[in-house]
């Protein structure tokens, strides 16, 4: 919450005080720029169209017409224009603030100076206009002309050169300019109250518009360290914002499927370490019998008491309790090579029905032996695996089903269903299992026979080895007790 309140308050207060600061420096720029940058486009306009005007009143053959192209340039400029002759007299005739005169009247100039007037230069002219009476004081009209050359007048003078006109006096008044000035001045508090609300309102949309994105993404990122799944910012703009929620959306799914990774991975090694210590502590359980048996013998025949003084009997039955041991130690590490993990597995192309029939091969002698009867259908089928590993556990299945199938008993081997539904299935005859003892089949050590013969039951490993390189190699598989016997089928 501190977070939003944090941003929104930046965003907001930035964007307004931004927003006023332009505003300020906008009527700064129009009040005291823009009356020189006026006079300056004034002058700089005036002076192109006095330049046409000068070659208009060149090309002119009279005073009136000149009268008249001065009268409309006055107009089109706002400016008043005064015509000299070369002795630097007044043309009343074709000057702007004189045309409006009676023809019949006489104007003389009487004055034209060019003098200081308040620190400021100030252009005076003086004109009389006479009605032709004897009486030379009567005057019915005296103007007095003034130009300020400052802040309030500008002035621009041409060089003509003909008979009619020597050269003219442009001059035009900056008081709009000024008034204008004025009325920026009695604005501004207004336009200021008016900003301000204005920038208020627009501050705190584009504050929250500009944070909400920011903070659904931040809001995101405090779901993710929870490491909920499901979970995106979903802003899918295509301005950086949109690209950087994109980016942390593929980088959480990565980041929950590198976890999830290493969870199952976690959970192999723990197996793994809690499947060879399971392993070693039956092993050395089924190792303590033949030890303590080889063991007794050796010492009683040692000692030389009682039957153990035959001690060429005795010697045949170690070396039978050692080849029992060897078997026993051989059975456990290969039991221990099943407990590898898929990086070491070499995958490639391997058809099962050759597979098992070479398993099927290798059990041949016992099964004739045996008069058992082998019942097979095994089209060609080709899967990806480790052929080796694939090999020893199909070996182990048949290898199971000869020595538990009766004397004249069936076998039957089959591959069926295609695709995800393909199966290798191994079935044989054998005496009736109880469905609680199912599960202990597939533990290490676990025979049938209760006397805990290996000669006849064998090590109980067998079926233990086949778990454990079908799970290595990711090969469903399921026993079943049937109405023929035991059935275990794979998922290839």
């Amino acid at each position: 919450m501190l977070l939003k309140k944090g941003i929104v308050r930046k965003t907001f207060l930035y964007s307004a005080l931004l927003i006023l600061l332009v505003i300020l420096i906008s009527f700064a720029v129009m009040y005291f720029i823009m009356p020189g940058y006026y006079l300056a486009q004034k002058e700089n306009t005036i002076q192109k169209n006095l330049s046409v005007l000068t070659r208009n009143l060149q090309a002119a053959g009279s005073a009136e017409e000149c009268a008249i192209l001065i009268s409309d340039f006055s107009m089109i400029n706002n400016v008043t224009v005064l015509s000299f002759d070369k002795d630097e007299r007044l043309l009343p005739a074709i000057s702007t603030p004189f045309l409006g005169m009676q023809a019949n009247n006489a104007v003389f100039l009487s004055e034209r100076r060019v003098q200081e007037l308040d620190g400021k230069q100030t252009f005076q002219i003086q004109v009389r206009e006479d009605n032709y009476t004897n009486d030379e004081s009567n005057i019915n009209i005296s103007i007095m002309w003034r130009g300020l050359f400052g802040e309030n007048m500008m002035s621009l003078e041409n060089h003509v050169g003909t008979d009619i006109v020597d050269h003219v006096i442009v001059t035009g008044t900056l008081q709009p300019i000024n008034e204008a000035k004025d009325v920026i001045l009695s604005l501004i508090p207004y336009v200021l109250m008016v900003a301000i609300i204005v920038g208020v309102v627009l501050s705190g949309i584009y504050a929250r518009q500009i944070s909400k994105p920011i903070l659904q993404i931040s809001n995101a990122a405090l779901k993710m360290q929870q490491m909920e799944s499901g979970i995106e910012s979903g802003i899918k703009t295509k301005d950086e914002l949109g690209q950087l929620s994109a980016n942390l959306d593929v980088l959480y799914a990565k980041l929950l499927e590198n976890i999830g990774c290493l969870k199952s991975e976690m959970d192999k090694v723990n197996r793994l370490e809690r499947s060879k210590t399971e392993l070693m502590q039956n092993a050395s359980h089924e190792l303590k019998t033949p030890i303590a048996a080889l063991s007794g013998m050796i010492e009683g025949m040692i000692d030389n008491i009682g039957v153990y003084k035959n001690k060429e009997k005795y010697l045949v039955e170690c070396k039978n309790q050692v080849d029992k041991l060897s078997n026993l130690v051989a059975e456990i590490l290969g039991a221990s090579k099943t407990d590898i993990t898929v990086e070491e597995l070499e995958l490639s192309g391997a058809y099962v029905d050759e597979l098992v029939e070479r398993a099927v091969a290798e059990n041949m002698y016992q099964i004739h032996a045996r008069k058992l009867r082998l019942e097979s259908n095994l089209p060609a089928t080709l899967i990806n695996t480790d052929p080796v590993i694939l090999y020893h556990s199909i070996s182990n299945l048949i290898s199971n089903a000869v020595r538990y199938t009766p004397q004249d008993g069936v076998i039957r081997i089959s591959i069926t269903g295609e695709g995800a539904e393909r199966r290798l299935i191994i079935e044989n005859q054998c005496e009736p299992i109880a469905l609680e003892e199912l599960p202990k089949l597939f533990e290490p050590f676990y025979t049938r026979s209760y006397s805990r013969d290996k000669s006849k039951s064998g090590t109980g490993l067998g079926l233990y080895i086949v778990k454990r390189s079908l799970e290595r190699l990711g090969i469903p598989y399921e026993a079943k007790i049937t109405g023929f016997g035991f059935m275990i089928n794979l998922a290839i």
